[in-house]
């Protein structure tokens, strides 16, 4: 496969981004007039901090041993029940306890600290503010419940949205189902099929393979996926460099090294 990045190298018969350059890994078609769908956690925002405070805490009034902060990074990803239960099962909990209402009290606590220490990364502001001016639609698409993920994006700034958010309460199905793109994508008032993801995990991966769009992923995050596995069409290391290949994709390309 050809690339127009001269800064790339193979690893395996697959294309891997150089430092720090945005680069074409191989399954994404060009596209005019794109709508940028984002996750939330681990790609706009670094919530840890606040997750893994709410799960502790639910853990500990179970009497079970709490997880260290940079095990839970690894465990976000899939909604705060999948949370819950992976935390479980990574201290060998026994399955006697009951998730929901884990979930229900982990949900408690989480409200009273949504935004205390969680922060966007750098960059996520300008480079939002940058997709808007050249017109590209902006929506949100995340496992998070809808009312969390419209108060924390509020509270931190990014109203760059309005109401183009899809969260993991706001259907009956969630991502990866590709309807929640397609969603998202219509809440902003553009064609789901001229869209693209940006996401930090394999269920955001799967959620654009689905839909049939591009999907970009950044190389911080939460996942235990290596990238090289989940094989996204293109990989970016600071959310920054996001506005320059999103225009370089709806030239039908990738960018320059």
């Amino acid at each position: 496969m050809q690339t127009r990045s001269a800064r790339v190298r193979r690893v395996r018969g697959t294309l891997r981004p150089a430092e720090r350059t945005p680069v074409m890994t191989g399954n994404a078609s060009p596209a005019q007039g794109l709508t940028v769908v984002c996750d939330l956690d681990g790609t706009l925002v670094d919530s840890a901090p606040d997750l893994s405070t709410a799960l502790n805490t639910v853990l500990a009034e179970q009497g079970v041993p709490t997880v260290p902060f940079e095990e839970i990074r690894l465990l976000v990803g899939g909604g705060a029940l999948v949370l819950i239960e992976r935390a479980l099962a990574r201290v060998g909990a026994p399955a006697r306890f009951d998730t929901t209402r884990m979930f229900d009290r982990f949900l408690d606590v989480y409200r009273t600290r949504l935004t205390r220490e969680s922060r966007p990364y750098p960059g996520v502001h300008g480079a939002l503010r940058a997709l808007a001016r050249r017109g590209h639609l902006l929506a949100v698409c995340t496992n998070k419940p809808e009312d969390l993920a419209r108060r924390m994006l509020a509270e931190l700034g990014l109203d760059h949205f309005g109401d183009a958010v899809v969260g993991g309460d706001t259907f009956a199905f969630r991502k990866p189902d590709r309807r929640t793109l397609e969603a998202a994508a219509e809440r902003a008032g553009g064609d789901p099929k001229r869209s693209v993801l940006i996401g930090d995990s394999r269920t955001d991966v799967e959620t654009a393979r689905n839909a049939g769009v591009p999907v970009i992923l950044v190389s911080y995050g939460y996942r235990t996926d290596p990238i090289d596995e989940l094989a996204p069409d293109f990989v970016v290391h600071e959310f920054k460099e996001v506005p320059r290949l999103v225009r370089c994709l709806g030239q039908g390309g990738a960018p320059a090294g």
